[in-house]
């Protein structure tokens, strides 16, 4: 496993007719959640009862190309985006934003860039969409798009690597109603990994790096979310141990709140949430 990075692949996916249905809410459960994998254990497996499910987007850029989707997210309003990417008939990778403002009946597409991979997608309470992911060439650096207009227009708000020899991958966002922080990964020119949470005082037009962890091995910053108390969580990994770390401050400072490995295997938190 030395060396693992995470990746942008893409898969196939299969045609089937668009439906839409409501569903019921999940049931909440206190407390605050770092979700991940401990990589080379055996798959866990569930069933649920009275579950069902509709494709209610199928989507392909170019017939007989892959297509995937990695993150979404709803405003007040109701308004559905979906963030992921899609090859075109020459195989160049485009990141796209879905949109419906049905409820899933129908969709359109609101945003497309090409050589781009866009990862995860999220609405401050401003209501504004920010977008993130990476340019889909090598040596890439990490993306954010902005839009203030619920998705009509678009800006690149954010391009980050710390060298033109490093590839960089912003892999989330969220925000208050102060700030916006993206976290992610970057190598530098000495092919050094590091944990990166980037923020924005200003809605966006702005942008300073708040967290920055250099470490040999594989290292990101997968996940992150700010608490209703004002904390701000991010979780991934640091060579190849499952890592939280939290700021207490805004950004400004930082600290490692959870560490975990089973074994000798590589642990990675993916995903955080928060409730009250």
């Amino acid at each position: 496993m030395k060396g693992f990075r995470p990746t942008c692949d893409y898969i196939p996916v299969q045609k089937n007719t668009r439906e839409t249905k409501l569903f019921e809410p999940m049931k909440k459960t206190s407390h605050l959640f770092a979700l991940g994998a401990a990589l080379l254990l055996p798959p866990l497996t569930s069933t649920f009862a009275q579950s069902t499910w509709q494709t209610v987007d199928d989507y392909q850029y170019a017939p007989g190309k892959a297509a995937i989707n990695r993150g979404v997210a709803a405003s007040a309003d109701g308004t559905l985006f979906v963030a992921g990417a899609g090859a075109d008939a020459a195989g160049v990778n485009h990141g796209v934003v879905h949109r419906s403002l049905d409820g899933g009946v129908t969709w359109d597409m609101v945003l497309d860039v090409p050589s781009v991979n866009l990862l995860r997608i999220a609405i401050n309470p401003l209501g504004e969409v920010l977008a993130v992911g990476t340019q889909s060439v090598i040596k890439g650096k990490w993306v954010t798009y902005r839009s203030r207009d619920g998705g009509l227009t678009w800006l690149l708000a954010d391009q980050f690597q710390f060298s033109s020899g490093g590839q960089a991958t912003a892999w989330s966002v969220t925000a208050d109603t102060a700030r916006i922080y993206v976290s992610g990964t970057a190598r530098d020119a000495k092919n050094v990994d590091h944990w990166v949470v980037r923020r924005s005082a200003d809605g966006g037009l702005t942008w300073t790096t708040a967290d920055n962890l250099p470490l040999q091995g594989a290292t990101a910053s997968i996940g992150i979310t700010v608490t209703p108390s004002g904390s701000v969580i991010a979780v991934g990994y640091t060579a190849a141990v499952w890592t939280v770390r939290r700021s207490t401050d805004g950004g400004n400072t930082w600290a490692a709140v959870d560490k975990f490995r089973l074994g000798n295997y590589m642990s990675v938190a993916k995903g955080i949430t928060a409730d009250a």
